[in-house]
């Protein structure tokens, strides 16, 4: 093999190799996206009591009662960092808080009997999340204009009950949710390398663990969208 038959190999080879490295690189690059979200809270299920607080009823009982008529409707608001993964799924991490007004007096019912459990005080319960979520996006955002969602979401942090001159009962919680709602393009470059979507956020939390407030929860959000 003469050598410039050597060098037209090796040629080939160096162009072949940094054409692979390219395609993995033009595989491995991402979308990622920020998101500002909040909504409105509303409280759902049925509760024995409120944070370390339970409602103790006759002979030492616990009593049941609903959560609207133990939690007034309250706001939520997060900011998550994510990326798209094979153009269809969402994955983010976030943080997450939502607030709700304890209702005075709480009215609860065991069989016939009414029993009302009034506060001097005011009380507020507040949950501090980590988030994490699980999209899936029917349109391929970076392609399309518009797209609903639907996903999972996983949450786990504190929850703390509030009174004015006291120090807050705080727990450790967890809980799962089923997430949806709609993404709408109201921005973009060109080259759609940069867009942002004004979002409908929407997320029902089915499963919580302690006396962590379930909500049902309608917001809106603004995700900003930056690729390489």
């Amino acid at each position: 093999m003469t050598q410039r038959t050597k060098f037209i190999l090796t040629f080939a080879l160096i162009l072949v190799q940094t054409a692979s490295a390219g395609a993995i690189t033009r595989t491995a690059r991402k979308v990622g996206f920020l998101e500002f979200r909040g909504g409105y809270a509303m409280p759902q299920g049925t509760y024995q009591g409120l944070t370390e607080a339970p409602f103790i009823g006759p002979s030492d009982g616990l009593l049941e009662g609903d959560a609207t008529d133990i939690y007034k409707d309250g706001f939520s608001a997060g900011i998550a960092y994510g990326q798209i993964y094979n153009k269809h799924w969402l994955v983010s991490l976030g943080f997450d808080y939502a607030r709700n007004v304890v209702k005075d007096p709480i009215l609860l019912t065991d069989g016939n009997n009414l029993y009302t459990n009034s506060f001097s005080e005011d009380r507020t319960y507040q949950r501090y999340d980590l988030t994490l979520k699980f999209l899936y996006a029917l349109a391929n955002l970076v392609r399309h204009t518009w797209t609903p969602f639907v996903g999972l979401g996983a949450s786990g942090g504190f929850s703390a009950l509030s009174i004015p001159g006291y120090q807050s009962n705080t727990e450790l919680d967890f809980g799962l949710d089923l997430d949806f709602g709609l993404d709408v393009k109201i921005w973009a470059l060109p080259d759609s390398r940069q867009f942002v979507t004004l979002s409908s956020v929407n997320s029902w939390n089915f499963l919580s663990t302690n006396e962590r407030v379930s909500h049902l929860q309608i917001g809106i959000g603004i995700k900003y969208f930056f690729g390489p």
